[in-house]
């Protein structure tokens, strides 16, 4: 290689290693700083350029104390704006001539000196207290006693959903500086939904007073003619809102006469804005200092009804590994977290590095994220299901976003994961009464077999909490077949019939289908085959019978698809439905073989079982006992019970050769 070559590649090589040297720590009492490369200057030369440095609680939120230098180390002019969004707080600086980035310091608690700049164009968003705002007067009393919810730097005013949160009730304020460089007169109007109000210097130019419509001022139909001089103008535009849907904009209407031939916005160029930068590195005084500051965006949403499930994602800047714990309770660990938050409130976190702990919270705009997931979806279900079981229940105790975790593992039947989270909803100190109940069905279906005793016990507050007549029987009817045909403890079943079974009337459909359940898996055949005697009264004639066993096919058919699907608790209220309406079939096999496909289903492998069994010792010569059979040996399958399967799975193919089920139970080696 020739020598000028290799001397150039040195050059090259000394250039990029001096590059990626750490630089020298311009502010000694800063722990912290951020990085900017500025990308653009602003359009006049005092607007300086925009900083939003990740304060994150490290610092002042409002950028009080954030101190700004150039690549050469030397000190800019510099002015606060406030807390942002995103736990950052808005500052903006002077560059000098030939700066290309910028060090922001923070977290050092000493005021900054401030330099008198303009204004870029800011909107802050503010909370509205209740009471009336029918004009200026009013709604200017209710600011007083408004909060600030974040500044947000924009480029026009334009707007159709809150900026920073998913509150319905708020207020908007635009403030930014117009810069006239010859005179001139403009029509200027507002468009807002609900009430707005424009002033330029000072002065009130524009009232809509109210609750509006946007639709009826984006023609300019409230407009006024601005008189701007040579220099720099403040312009104020205020848009509340007290419900559902908001807009504001600010325009300028071309007037030929008294008509409006055009609009268009009052944007971009009208107004000074300061330059941009990009954030590139958030770093700690010493190589190893811990740098809890963090990062978070919003990656997906799923709708569920009227509510809504949010993606999260979190990181810290320094990319090490934090202990993130949120207002919710949730506690995750790791550089990058991703979890799911229940429903739209601004949620708090908190991000701690060793003894450095970042905090902040999480708002979630009106505006939704891009990516879309249907709950209906399966991959979609599964994905934020897997999330929100990662993330854990277990310090969670806000029963909003409990019970909406519950509703959405309850959308599966029996879904293990509604245990903890009806446990938590359970052990919660503000539970109403239908959020107890709720979860209380819950946790009894869903631990029926890994936790029978905490189904027990829910089963029985249920039972003993239950105002609504119709809801105790309908708990009741689930309380009796879990105790029978789950726990196999008939004297259980009698207690809970004995206790709450009182409200049925003696005759009853219902309470005989109860009686006959525990009869008949008792062994006590004579007494069972007594209320199948009752339950058959009323059905004798041949024209109701017709109905009924008409009806009974069509029940049996729904509750088959019902499990083919998964939907548990429906195939159990069609099964319900179809002992009442058709009680013939409690004594032809049809019925049993159907509820023995439920229970194993569930899970209760010896109820299914004794179902089936039940059915033959009550009838020997069952219509369809080929396929009770093989119901059983299916069973027996997948309790582990391969002797007793196989004997099943021989019989059938060997004593029934032309049955359907033949062929499959031939392909099962005995």
């Amino acid at each position: 290689m020739p020598w000028k070559q290799l001397l150039a590649l040195c050059f090259a090589l000394a250039a990029t290693t001096f590059a990626q040297q750490r630089a020298m720590w311009h502010h000694a009492s800063s722990p912290y700083r951020a990085i900017f490369e500025i990308q653009m200057p602003g359009n006049h030369p005092k607007a300086g350029v925009l900083l939003q440095v990740p304060t994150s609680g490290l610092g002042s939120d409002e950028g009080d104390d954030v101190f700004c230098f150039d690549d050469r180390g030397k000190q800019l002019s510099r002015m606060s704006i406030g807390a942002g969004l995103n736990n950052q707080a808005i500052v903006i600086a002077e560059p000098t001539k030939d700066s290309k980035r910028i060090y922001a310091y923070f977290g050092s608690k000493s005021p900054a000196p401030s330099a008198n700049m303009l204004q870029p164009l800011i909107c802050e968003v503010r909370t509205l207290p209740e009471g009336e705002a029918k004009n200026w007067t009013e709604l200017e009393q209710l600011l007083k006693k408004s909060k600030s919810i974040a500044k947000i730097p924009v480029t026009k005013i334009s707007e159709v959903s809150n900026l920073a949160d998913s509150r319905e009730r708020f207020a908007m304020i635009y403030t930014g500086l117009h810069h006239s460089k010859q005179p001139r007169k403009v029509w200027l109007f507002i468009a807002t939904d609900d009430c707005g109000y424009l002033f330029v210097n000072g002065k009130t130019i524009i009232e809509r007073n109210g609750v509006n419509s946007v639709w009826n001022s984006l023609r300019g139909e409230n407009r006024k003619e601005v008189d701007f001089q040579p220099g720099i103008h403040e312009i104020k535009l205020v848009a509340a809102n007290f419900e559902k849907d908001f807009a504001v904009a600010l325009g300028q209407a071309h007037v030929q006469g008294n008509k409006v031939v055009k609009t268009s916005f009052f944007e971009g160029a009208e107004f000074i804005l300061s330059g941009k930068t990009s954030l590139t590195l958030v770093e700690g005084k010493g190589k190893t200092s811990p740098v809890p500051a963090f990062w978070y965006k919003h990656v997906s949403y799923m709708a569920m009804g009227n509510d809504f499930l949010n993606e999260i994602e979190c990181g810290t800047y320094s990319e090490q590994e934090a202990d993130w714990t949120f207002g919710d309770g949730v506690v995750l660990k790791g550089a990058k977290i991703n979890r799911v938050v229940c429903g739209l409130d601004t949620l708090s976190v908190k991000a701690t590095i060793k003894r450095a702990t970042a905090s902040g919270q999480i708002s979630f705009p009106a505006a939704a994220p891009a990516k879309t997931l249907n709950i209906n979806n399966q991959t979609d279900y599964e994905y934020y299901g897997g999330l929100l079981i990662n993330q854990g229940i277990k310090d969670v105790d806000d029963v909003k976003a409990l019970a909406l975790q519950l509703r959405y593992f309850a959308r599966k039947d029996c879904h293990p994961s509604q245990i903890p989270v009806a446990k938590a909803i359970l052990a919660a100190k503000r539970t109403t009464n239908e959020l107890r109940d709720e979860a209380l069905i819950c946790l009894a279906r869903s631990a029926s077999v890994s936790e029978p005793k905490l189904a027990e016990e829910a089963f029985d507050r249920l039972l003993r909490g239950a105002g609504n007549k119709e809801a105790r029987i309908a708990y009741l009817g689930e309380a009796i077949e879990f105790a029978v045909f789950c726990l196999r403890d008939y004297q259980l079943a009698e207690k809970w019939l004995r206790q709450h079974g009182r409200t049925l009337k003696k005759g009853s459909k219902t309470l005989a289908n109860f009686n006959m359940d525990i009869a008949l898996q008792s062994g006590n055949i004579k007494e069972a085959a007594g209320y199948f005697t009752e339950l058959l009264e009323g059905k004798r004639l041949g024209e109701t019978q017709r109905e009924a066993a008409v009806r009974g096919k069509s029940l049996q058919q729904e509750a088959l698809l019902a499990l083919n699907v998964g939907r548990i608790i429906e195939a159990h209220e069609k099964l319900s439905q179809w002992a009442i309406e058709a009680p013939m079939d409690r004594g032809n096999g049809s019925f049993s073989l159907t509820r023995a496909k439920y229970f194993r289903k569930r899970g209760w492998l010896d109820g299914a079982l004794g179902e089936l069994d039940g059915a033959i010792l009550a009838d020997p010569l069952l219509p369809n006992l080929p396929d009770v059979e093989f119901e059983k040996a299916k069973i027996y399958e997948q309790a582990g019970n391969k002797e007793k399967a196989k004997e099943l799975y021989k019989k059938i193919a060997v004593e029934y050769p032309n049955h359907p089920a033949a062929e499959e139970a031939s392909t099962k080696r005995w």
